[in-house]
Formats: C-alpha cells, structure tokens, sequence
C-alpha cells in the first residue's frame, strides 16, 4: 500500500477520504493476522492511528494534530 501525494490544488476532504481509505485497507488487512477481541481493537486503533498522524504530517508538516490515541507533546 503507497500513498499517493494529492496535488496542492486538492481539497481537504480530498486527502482525508485517501488517508481514511488507506487507513480502511490497514485494518481489513489487519482482521486477517488472527487477533480477535481487544487485541484486534489494541492493534487496530495502534496501526491507523501511525498511518494517519505519518500521512498528516507528510502533508501537513506545520499542522498540529489532537488525537484521541496520540500522546501529549510540547505544541
């Protein structure tokens, strides 16, 4: 899975739909590893929420980000 950059000219909601999608794809791959239960949900809120604070930061490096599962830092 690569994350295609979308052209300046795009739209918010354009990149959120991409970085919602690949982070779709992440956690459909990862019902796949044979976790289940709180581990599944552990792994998958851990898994999307790298892959999502990785794109918005690629995308939007002066951005700060408050994020349910990230943790507090200096803003």
């Amino acid at each position: 899975m690569t994350s295609a950059a979308p052209e300046p000219a795009d739209d918010d909601h354009v990149v959120a739909n991409l970085i919602a999608s690949l982070a779709g794809e992440r956690l459909l791959a990862l019902r796949s590893s044979g976790l289940a239960g709180t581990d599944l949900q552990d792994a998958g809120d851990r898994s999307s929420h790298m892959l999502i604070m990785e794109e918005l930061a690629q995308r939007f490096p002066d951005d700060g980000v408050l994020s349910e599962e990230g943790v507090d830092g200096v803003a």
